[in-house]
């Protein structure tokens, strides 16, 4: 118990320490606030799209549009 209270107390001063600092203002994120792409299928000709074509066909085993790994995990 005694050590939960001297771990507690810890951590309070802490917090109080980083509370305590100036110039922790807050910042306008501004309008890129999602970096995220669209989630859309490219355009033919599109470098991307001959990018991922061209690792599906270097994987060495493929089914449809997926690559297949060996299973790692097991019940």
């Amino acid at each position: 118990m005694e050590s939960l209270q001297k771990d507690i107390s810890n951590i309070l001063d802490y917090v109080g320490q980083v509370s305590a600092v100036e110039g922790a203002e807050e910042k306008e994120v501004g309008l890129n606030h999602n970096v995220m792409r669209d989630d859309v299928p490219y355009d033919e000709g599109s470098a991307l799209k001959a990018a991922r074509e061209d690792i599906v066909k270097a994987f060495p085993k493929s089914e449809r549009d997926y690559n297949v790994v060996r299973k790692i995990i097991e019940k």
